[in-house]
């Protein structure tokens, strides 16, 4: 009878098992939800001139994340770049220039899926000497330059720094550069001024940076300020409906604004600060890829303001508002379709379209109508911009029109040409 229960214990027991085990394996088998990209890193504080030869960025250890993306920046406002990846919550930024700002932001990544930015902060960093205090005097703050205030001048300014003797002023037609040093003061002011042996472009954007010195050498640059010449347009605002097209053109981004009362041209910029790219008396304008002298990437994000400008001596007027524009990573139409017939066959050719990216292959499509139903008959590579159709009948008429492809995106339908079988 005990021997009997024993059993009769043992197989509940093992019942159990077995059931709880199938229980594990079918959850197991359940099929689990979309994954989830991290929070964005919280607590992000970057070094203040704390460290002598890097910036220490540091945040709060988010759930789940395997890997962190740290991306900076020049300036406040962006491009952000990539800039360096982490595996914990903290990296240092040994690649700096002592004395100069750097703004980052960091997020968080579990394999391929990352997610939200955090907030921006700023850092630099600060040489020390052997009592601990700054061995340089660090680069000027608040500089600013004025903006169409003056005629014949720009004037720049900044605060004085402890300890610095002179100060260098560099300019640069852009905000990337390059620089060079037109002037070494002791003053926290300095005037460019326009003349034969200086000449500055009324109305065109400058780049100014600043250097602070002592006996022992020159702090790193200053942040950029832009700055301009020419007395402003009265009685007119800023253009405004400033518009640039976001991938809609292969080759350009297209500008367009609202017409100003009075103005008899625009002035187009580029950049952070804006580089002059080019005038029109029409209020829009196409920034065209055109290599080597204006290349434009389909990676990058560009920023565009205008200024309407009067008749000589009216002046320029203010600035507009920033806006964004980015060229279409897709390829251009093709052009110049023709067909050239032979006894039993159709020649197509045609020309590549104007576009940053190249195409992948081409597509020619074949209809028996100008407005019938086109099929797909053929590809080419693309490198060819031929297609031989031997798949005719004598007599008949063919309609051909082609298009380029690539991994982003299919280009327009060429013109429609026709051709007919002798």
């Amino acid at each position: 009878m005990r021997a009997r229960q024993e059993r009769t214990r043992v197989g509940g027991l093992l019942a159990r098992a077995l059931a709880l085990g199938l229980a594990v394996v079918l959850v197991g088998c359940l099929p689990a939800g979309e994954p989830q990209p991290p929070a964005a890193p919280g607590g992000v504080n970057a070094s203040q001139g704390t460290h002598a030869t890097y910036v220490r960025i540091v945040w709060d250890e988010v759930p789940g994340a395997r890997r962190y993306e740290i991306h900076r920046s020049d300036y406040e406002e962006g491009p952000y770049a990539w800039y360096a990846d982490s595996m914990t919550p903290g990296y240092n930024d040994e690649r700096v220039v002592f004395g100069q700002v750097y703004w980052y932001r960091v997020r968080a990544c579990s394999g391929e899926l990352c997610g939200p930015f955090s907030t921006v902060v700023s850092g630099y960093a600060e040489p020390k000497d052997e009592n601990g205090d700054p061995a340089d005097p660090g680069a000027p703050r608040n500089v600013a330059a004025t903006q169409g205030i003056y005629n014949d001048r720009i004037r720049i300014t900044w605060d004085p720094v402890d300890g610095a003797s002179t100060y260098q002023v560099l300019r640069g037609e852009t905000g990337a550069g390059p620089y060079e040093t037109i002037a070494t003061t002791s003053d926290t002011s300095y005037e460019d001024v326009h003349d034969e042996r200086n000449e500055l472009l009324s109305c065109h954007g400058y780049a100014y940076r600043l250097t602070a010195c002592t006996a022992a050498g020159c702090s790193g640059m200053s942040v950029v300020v832009e700055g301009w010449r020419g007395t402003p347009l009265e009685g007119t605002d800023p253009p405004g409906g400033v518009w640039a097209s976001v991938r809609a053109f292969p080759d350009r981004v297209r500008i367009t604004w609202d017409p100003v009362p009075g103005a008899t041209s625009y002035t187009v910029y580029r950049g952070r600060p804006g580089v002059e790219i080019g005038t029109t008396t029409e209020p829009s304008y196409d920034d065209v890829h055109a290599p080597p002298d204006n290349p434009l990437r389909t990676d990058l994000w560009y920023y565009y303001s205008v200024r309407a400008c009067g008749d000589e001596g009216c002046g320029c007027g203010e600035i507009s508002p920033r806006v964004e524009g980015r060229p279409s990573p897709g390829p251009g139409t093709p052009l110049s379709p023709s067909t050239g017939v032979g006894a039993d066959r159709v020649t197509v050719t045609w020309t590549r379209g104007p576009s940053i990216e190249d195409p992948d292959f081409y597509e020619v499509h074949r209809a028996t109508e100008r407005d019938g139903e086109y099929e797909l008959i053929g590809e080419t590579d693309p490198l060819t911009t031929r297609y031989v159709d031997e798949d005719v009948v004598s007599g008949q008429i063919y309609w051909y029109r082609i298009r380029a492809v690539n991994d982003w995106a299919e280009s327009y339908f060429s013109e429609t040409v026709a051709a007919q079988v002798p």
